[in-house]
């Protein structure tokens, strides 16, 4: 019996590492880990490379320094936006007088429900070239992220043209990308964890339009500078985590 015993194949657990997932700390903070997860961390530094965009227009002078209104933005795709991120933003615009909202939104009967949501203060946008998609950043003061599943190139894209953007930041990865992206730039009082917070941070970024304009303008330098764009560290980093991977799995198949 003895004999059969040692014949019998050890756990799979044992033989196998779990797949491995590539992260880093603000997308998975230790803190948010759970127990259920199959998929075992690697972090990197970022886990966003953002390549700058050539054609992009320079950033623009503060819009609400000509207009004397707020002007926020939101061009990730319209699947996102949720109900409770409408609502928000409903609730944003009713709070600060004469604001208005460009909104990435296929044509439809829906619209027409926005624009009693939002009480005929949003332009919609659709199907824009990749520059006019740039361009259509030049015409806004503020960018808003949906939640819960947030942008990410989306994100970059708004940050590289020079406005902040508010994001509301989950528990699992996908909720979390804002967070991710903001932390990189040191932008970390632009993310929220309610909706309420979500509505103040975004009302108190349009009240000082001193900060609001000083911040258009170095944006874009903060993000060049940043581990967002530096693609040659990016991708030391992701050798190193594979060559940690690689080596976990000589281990334990040895």
């Amino acid at each position: 019996m003895g004999a059969d015993l040692a014949l019998q194949p050890a756990p799979l657990d044992e033989l196998f590492e779990p797949p491995k997932c590539l992260t880093d700390r603000f997308l998975d903070p230790p803190s948010s880990q759970q127990p259920s997860c199959t998929e075992k961390p690697v972090l990197i530094e970022s886990y966003w490379c953002y390549s700058a965009p050539d054609q992009a227009p320079a950033p623009s002078e503060l819009p609400a320094l000509r207009n004397k209104c707020i002007t926020f933005i939101s061009l990730n795709n319209f699947t996102k936006c949720s109900r409770p991120t409408l609502q928000t933003w409903s609730t944003l615009l009713s709070l600060i007088p004469n604001s208005h909202l460009i909104l990435f939104c296929p044509e439809g009967s829906h619209r027409d429900r926005l624009r009693e949501m939002f009480d005929n203060r949003v332009e919609f946008v659709h199907r824009l070239s990749f520059i006019d998609y740039l361009a259509a950043y030049t015409r806004a003061d503020i960018a808003l992220d949906p939640f819960p599943y947030c942008g990410g190139a989306t994100t970059c894209d708004a940050l590289f043209m020079g406005l902040p953007v508010v994001t509301l930041a989950g528990e699992v990865a996908p909720h979390r990308a804002g967070a991710s992206i903001l932390s990189q730039l040191d932008l970390s009082h632009l993310i929220t964890h309610s909706a309420d917070s979500y509505v103040q941070t975004a009302r108190d970024l349009a009240a000082d339009l001193d900060d609001l304009s000083k911040l258009r303008q170095n944006l874009r330098q903060r993000m060049l500078h940043s581990a967002l764009c530096d693609g040659i560290g990016f991708t030391r980093d992701l050798e190193r985590a594979y060559r940690e991977i690689w080596r976990t799995h000589c281990r334990v198949g040895a």
